[in-house]
């Protein structure tokens, strides 16, 4: 929310309009930080998993 503010400033001055500005809803921002939280778990959770079924000694024999 903090970052919408510089980023308005650059928006007004590039292109001389005080019309436009950025806006972010609460509940957007709050969604999306969820989505990246869950997203950033699954991306974990995998990868993780999938190395913890092999011998150890065989994954790092194939890398």
């Amino acid at each position: 929310m903090l970052l919408l503010i510089p980023i308005n400033k650059v928006i007004h001055t590039v292109t001389n309009n005080q019309n436009i500005t950025a806006v972010l809803p609460f509940m957007a921002g709050i969604i999306l930080i969820v989505l990246s939280t869950i997203l950033t778990l699954i991306g974990g959770i995998i990868p993780s998993r999938k190395a913890a079924k092999q011998d150890p000694v065989l994954a790092l024999r194939s890398e």
